[in-house]
């Protein structure tokens, strides 16, 4: 009797061994997958970089086809303006666009396209406000060009019906394909203005155009400026075409001053202040004469300039590029943040490279991109499918949080009592299959 009870213990420690094995492994594959599978989550990215390239989607609308029986929903693209209202330039210059349209003193209406390498600089007596639309996704690539400085350049997939880039120019309403005409809200392409009434002064380099006017401009010197008039009817720019460029110059930024005053002990009297152009680190006092100089510090609060307008929809962030098969990284300094708390913010130190992609559904948003000093801040919010960081390219590590990591964060209950309720219906399901539970 005993020796039938001992022999049959191993029988039974090997019968239990299977599906107890069995419920552990599928468990810890279950476990492993929560823990090394990424998941999707609100991540805000603040940076401050030298360079940043990235692809604009304008919105986009549903509309329903009148001429249609089934009423047809099309979608269509709008425009949408890339520089906010606040934005004041000292000078503006076009590079490589397809037609500037404007009105010169002494030679009339006028339709301008740049050669390659060629360019049109706007300026004024005081500061004004350039207006940019974009007719369709448009990749940028922003960077400083030097103090107070910045170049935006543009680029549009070019579809292969588009005309060729060597298409010259005709004078506005010639010709109805005039590459000056306002393309319509469909079409590809992006167009600027400039604010008339005001007059303004021209440098052209390497011009050209239809008309014997525009031919009289082409030998123009890079310094003999052009006149536009007051009453000038319109300043306009159109491009797409080819890859284009502008070059802003802000207004200078205030730089510290020092506060001067002059107070005679003998009445107590202060003298009104006045601002000098020196840099002091603390206040000072001089004695001159019979009264004493106060010299105190006035700093100033740095402030950036907003360059595009809020919640603008990109995709292809670009954060880095090779030179001379080196690749170099544009970030001087930044922060991860996870507004949720799935995860510790990351601090990203100089040089640090950082790649982002998102669902083509789930666009980024480009909450704010300012100028500020020699460098450009950029705030941006989304969910991206993929956020990875390092010190160079190939030791980028993924930055997302996984499953594990947000169910611990947002659904813990769930996440505990989803477990026991696994395991539970899974030791159920093998103890009926090999026939210990019956009913």
């Amino acid at each position: 009797m005993t020796n039938s009870s001992k022999a049959s213990s191993p029988s039974i420690y090997r019968r239990l061994f299977l599906p107890l094995g069995t419920i552990l492994l599928l468990t810890l594959l279950l476990i492993s997958f929560l823990m090394l599978e990424n998941k999707p989550t609100l991540v805000e990215l603040s940076v401050k970089v030298t360079r940043a390239g990235f692809e604009v989607l304008p919105p986009v609308h549903e509309e329903e086809d009148a001429g249609a029986s089934d009423a047809a929903t099309l979608t269509s693209i709008r425009r949408i303006s890339l520089f906010p209202s606040s934005l004041q330039v000292r000078t503006l210059e076009v590079r490589d666009v397809d037609c500037v349209e404007t009105t010169l003193d002494g030679v009339g209406p006028v339709g301008l396209q740049t050669e390659p390498g060629g360019s049109v600089e706007v300026r004024m007596d005081e500061s004004f406000h350039p207006v940019l639309e974009l007719n369709g996704p448009t990749s940028l690539a922003i960077g400083i060009a030097g103090r107070d400085k910045v170049s935006v350049a543009l680029e549009q997939s070019r579809p292969s019906l588009a005309p060729p880039a060597d298409v010259r120019p005709v004078m506005a309403g010639s010709a109805p394909d005039s590459l000056c005409t306002e393309p319509a809200v469909t079409d590809r392409g992006w167009t600027g203005s400039l604010q008339t009434g005001l007059a303004m002064a021209l440098r052209l380099r390497e011009v050209r155009g239809a008309g014997p006017a525009e031919a009289s401009l082409a030998g123009s010197s890079p310094t003999e400026i052009h006149q536009v008039p007051w009453n000038a009817a319109r300043f306009h720019i159109a491009g797409g075409r080819r890859d284009s460029e502008m070059r802003l110059a802000l207004p200078h930024a205030a730089e510290p001053s020092t506060v001067l005053r002059v107070l005679d002990p003998a009445t107590g009297e202060v003298s009104p202040p006045k601002n000098l152009p020196i840099l002091l680190s603390e206040p000072r006092s001089v004695s001159w004469k019979d009264q004493l100089v106060l010299l105190e510090p006035e700093p100033v609060e740095a402030r950036g300039v907003p360059l595009l307008r809020p919640d603008l929809k990109i995709r292809d962030l670009e954060l880095a590029r090779r030179v001379q098969l080196e690749a170099q990284s544009f970030v001087l300094e930044g922060e991860v943040r996870f507004p949720a708390k799935e995860k510790d913010s990351i601090k990203l130190e100089p040089g640090t490279f950082v790649s982002l992609t998102a669902d083509p559904r789930h666009p980024l948003i480009l909450r704010s991109l300012e100028v500020s000093g020699d460098s450009l801040d950029l705030l941006l919010w989304g969910e991206p499918t993929s956020l990875r960081t390092g010190p160079t390219p190939e030791l980028r590590a993924e930055r997302l949080p996984s499953y594990f990591e947000w169910l611990y964060t947002h659904r813990l209950g769930g996440l505990v009592y989803g477990t026991l309720a696994y395991v539970s219906a899974l030791s159920l399901g093998l103890f009926k299959l090999l026939g210990w539970v019956k009913g």
